[in-house]
């Protein structure tokens, strides 16, 4: 590659690392994005997930695994969420870009590279500004770890890599794909959902039977992985159940929100019909989005705005679908186009970062800054589980953490237990008063060694923490 694909290469990550930044800012951010670091810093801490009570869905492959460096050199959750944030699109694009130009001969990689880089701004940013919070929250996973980004992009990706061969790739590697397909299940089990809809786009006339043989296949592997993962892990019993009995918002609301996310890839499937390339991949991913959608729908699975990021697949099919259309547009309108995604993102970003005041509700600046200014470390922090890794991580791990319940019961969840003892108790116990009970915070207050901070806050209490917990009558 001679210097001007090299500048024209490192501008397309630029864009895609600013972009993403800009998104995994936007928002703030909470406990539930903690899992990949809290986990890479026991790993590197502990050499073990020993004392884990992992989450339903544990995000070991490959979130975990790509942790590692960044939570080695960083020691700040929020540094760690914006230098981690650019991973996912970064990888799927170059991985997409690889797929097409191999596939298509009248495009080099570097234009394929800029191009979907270009879809990928331009739909993130135009269908947040379009349909708000439920078009947001669909893309936000690809920015943030642990939030079924990579199960929507690999599926997506090993489709189009293996639907070339017609899926015979899966029988020349018969190994090695069944590995990765049973680590990428394992670590996420919609990665499992969405393949299989991709997996019933592909029936035919001609190759029905083929198809319903790798359908059924899949289906006996991954319902097989699922049962094991449902004895193994309590967690995962608990989130199906709360899943499919999730009521929040209205059935009509939620209906409404998958009709937006569907308006950008329908408008790019009518556009490459007319222009006559929508060939049969791109048919088949549009189908499979529409009925994992419906699905999700039917199942009950999105209670509020925050779990449309079950349908996060949206993003990386709408990106390829796009691409295509972009791809035949004059060449001067291309450079014209990233110049101004690269200006509109960079100043979302400055926006997000300097300009829009950072949601406060579950990042707890006033209480890790009270218990900081105390001076007392290695002393425990006793917090229900939105405070407790937030202050646990963000203090840089100086102190015990024991996480509870709203009536100061012990709770072990998405945690480890090592966390409680990481030094001996000194009889000093910091209590997040965040998410507990009135009656549990009164009974607390009425303790003549406690003292209260930051406004009720955080409680400083001179005992030890075990003589607090469970909190007796």
């Amino acid at each position: 590659m001679n210097i001007k694909t090299h500048i024209q290469s490192l501008s397309v990550i630029l864009l895609l690392s600013v972009l993403s930044i800009a998104f995994a800012s936007l928002r703030g951010y909470n406990s539930d994005s903690l899992y990949s670091y809290s986990q890479a810093k026991d790993l590197l801490q502990f050499g073990s997930l020993s004392g884990w009570t992992f989450p339903a869905i544990s995000f070991l492959v490959p979130d975990v695994i790509l942790s590692l460096p960044f939570a080695a050199i960083l020691d700040n959750p929020y540094n760690f969420l914006l230098a981690s944030s650019p991973i996912q699109i970064i990888l799927f694009i170059y991985l997409f870009s690889l797929y097409y130009t191999s596939n298509n001969t009248n495009t080099d990689f570097p234009t394929t590279f800029t191009i979907a880089a270009i879809s990928a701004a331009a739909i993130a940013i135009l269908g947040s500004v379009v349909f708000r919070d439920v078009f947001y929250f669909m893309v936000e996973p690809f920015f943030i770890l642990v939030h079924h980004g990579f199960a929507a992009s690999f599926a997506v990706l090993i489709f189009l890599y293996a639907k070339h061969d017609v899926f015979l790739v899966f029988k020349k590697h018969y190994f090695l794909s069944a590995l990765g397909l049973f680590l990428l299940i394992v670590s996420d089990f919609y990665f499992a959902f969405y393949f299989g809809f991709l997996i019933i786009s592909t029936f035919s006339k001609t190759q029905w039977r083929k198809t319903l043989v790798i359908l059924v296949a899949f289906s006996a592997f991954s319902i097989a992985i699922f049962l094991a993962s449902y004895l193994m892990n309590p967690s995962l019993g608990f989130y199906a159940n709360n899943s499919l009995n999730a009521t929040n918002d209205s059935r009509a609301s939620v209906f409404m929100g998958i009709v937006f996310i569907l308006v950008l890839p329908t408008i790019f499937v009518v556009r490459l019909w007319q222009m006559k390339s929508l060939t049969e991949e791109f048919k088949q991913l549009y189908i499979a989005f529409l009925l994992i959608a419906f699905a999700i729908f039917f199942m009950g699975l999105i209670a509020d705005k925050y779990a449309f990021r079950y349908l996060t697949i949206a993003y990386p099919i709408s990106i390829v679908l796009c691409t295509k259309i972009l791809l035949s547009i004059p060449e001067r309108y291309k450079k014209l186009l990233l110049c101004f995604c690269f200006l509109f993102v960079l100043s979302l970003t400055i926006y997000a970062n300097f300009l829009k005041e950072k949601p406060g509700r579950f990042a707890f600046h006033d209480e890790i800054k009270c218990i900081q200014e105390m001076g007392l470390s290695q002393s425990t922090i006793v917090a229900d589980y939105w405070p407790a890794k937030m202050i646990f991580e963000s203090t840089n791990r100086q102190y015990n953490l024991i996480q509870v319940d709203g009536n100061l019961n012990e709770r072990n969840w998405v945690n480890n237990s090592r966390w409680k003892t990481l030094y001996a108790d000194n009889g000093i116990t910091f209590v997040i008063t965040d998410q507990l009970s009135k009656d549990v915070i009164s009974r607390l207050n009425e303790k003549k060694e406690a003292q209260s901070l930051c406004g009720g806050k955080v409680l400083l209490i001179r005992v030890e923490a075990a003589s607090i917990i469970p909190l007796k009558k």
